[in-house]
């Protein structure tokens, strides 16, 4: 575990001081046109490595929101460790750096002319195009739940309003309520979180609503991490016994939520059977952003398929796309997933315009799980691709170990803090 972490730091500082290399600007030479598309932490930190790299790049970045509020670290504003303030960033560093910032939204794009339509008008020319759109849902496999009345029933997996909504939610429910917090069928968004949100809810009303319960609706079989939180649920919340704060019921009763009642406030499973809840966080189904699917850059499966040695969509030459929306083979949904694939497509666009070769790339996932606050989970792991580059495979990495001290659980939540600023940091400054 110990030499798969440091090789694992080793790999991050020198992927670091290679990106602090700045690349020669030619006499003459025309900028070519980059446009990103979307402003998340895939995004974003394309825009800023692009930069330094190759600084005569002209880049833009297209993103709706002036603010942005990471989803990660974003489950402790229901346990109160956090406010949705001390999530929120915004694109000045872009700016300074001379990366022009579009508040808008793209609504369209032509591969074929190099030019993206936004919702206000604008007609922006590109030489190569990349999406990090993130991730949409899917609203018809959840009968009677759609965008709408998610304002009314949260999923919060888009950080922001909803999270303070569900928050609030969660605050004034009566005394003795039930929370249903229902996880979608994989891939999605960040594989711990569903069950990392339900611990920090846990904490919540252990301390202001004791007789409350949290029933976790699962279309899978396995929890991500679930030697772990099925401990600390067992030391902090009675799980397994009749009292327990939190029940957990598998996938495989066919407990994965297919319907929802609104003005009973019922869910229904795959297995017919309904439950009644104060408060519903029903977290749907998820597929690629809806520009992909809008441009015809999904499969079947609702995910992008790209070229994972450059990230270009094995759709069109002159788009590439990363973060949550790729196909990814055992790679993550994850920011620090999206953060590496950034750096990787910025290096592969910086050869692509030199007309160089792109070297197999390797990318990193690095993740905490803050269950309580003397306990929390981290894992790393490096990826490779396969022979013949069909997909992503983890070729080292590591989980802390079950049976550690209790000095060790303590040290990852200061470890878990310091990787959120490190990595805010590297991604918005």
């Amino acid at each position: 575990m110990k030499n798969q972490r440091r090789q694992f730091i080793k790999n991050c500082l020198l992927g670091a001081a290679v990106l602090s290399a700045k690349a020669p600007v030619f006499a003459g030479q025309a900028a070519a046109k980059i446009l990103i598309i979307g402003g998340g932490s895939g995004g974003t930190t394309l825009a800023k490595y692009l930069k330094i790299i190759k600084p005569e790049l002209d880049i833009t970045l297209v993103e709706p929101k002036a603010v942005y509020t990471t989803c990660y670290m974003s489950n402790e504003v229901f346990s109160e460790q956090r406010t949705l303030k001390s999530l929120q960033f915004n694109y000045s560093a872009l700016q300074r750096r001379g990366i022009k910032i579009i508040q808008d939204k793209v609504i369209n794009i032509n591969p074929l002319k190099k030019q993206a339509q936004t919702q206000q008008g604008q007609t922006l020319n590109y030489d190569r195009c990349i999406l990090a759109i993130g991730i949409d849902f899917k609203w018809d496999q959840i009968e009677g739940y759609n965008a709408q009345i998610a304002e009314q029933i949260p999923h919060a997996w888009q950080a922001g309003k909803q999270t303070q909504l569900l928050y609030q939610q969660i605050k004034a429910m009566k005394k003795g309520g039930t929370v249903a917090i229902a996880v979608p069928p994989k891939p999605y968004r960040c594989g711990p979180a569903p069950y990392e949100r339900a611990t920090h809810i846990a904490h919540y009303l252990k301390r202001h609503n004791p007789t409350a319960k949290i029933m976790i609706f699962d279309y899978n079989t396995r929890i991500s991490m679930g030697a772990h939180f099925k401990h600390l649920w067992q030391r902090d919340f009675a799980y397994g016994k009749e009292n327990a704060l939190i029940e957990w019921f598998s996938g495989e009763d066919e407990s994965g939520i297919v319907a929802l009642d609104v003005k009973q406030k019922a869910i229904t499973t795959a297995f017919d059977d309904r439950f009644k809840a104060d408060v519903i966080n029903l977290i749907p189904p998820q597929k690629a952003g809806a520009l992909a699917t809008q441009l015809g850059l999904t499969d079947e499966t609702g995910w992008c398929p790209v070229n994972l040695r450059t990230l270009v969509s094995k759709k069109y030459p002159n788009l590439h796309i990363i973060g949550d929306a790729i196909q990814g083979g055992e790679l993550p949904k994850t920011a620090y997933a999206a953060n590496s694939q950034a750096k990787v497509c910025a290096f592969a666009i910086k050869a692509l315009l030199e007309n160089k070769p792109i070297d197999a790339p390797s990318y990193m996932n690095s993740c905490y799980a803050i269950m309580a606050d003397d306990y929390a989970v981290s894992s790393v792991a490096i990826y490779k691709l396969l022979k013949d580059e069909s997909a992503l495979h983890r070729v080292s990495g590591g989980l802390t170990p079950l049976n550690s001290p209790a000095y060790i659980f303590q040290r990852e939540v200061a470890f878990a803090r310091n990787w959120y600023r490190n990595i805010t940091t590297d991604i918005f400054n």
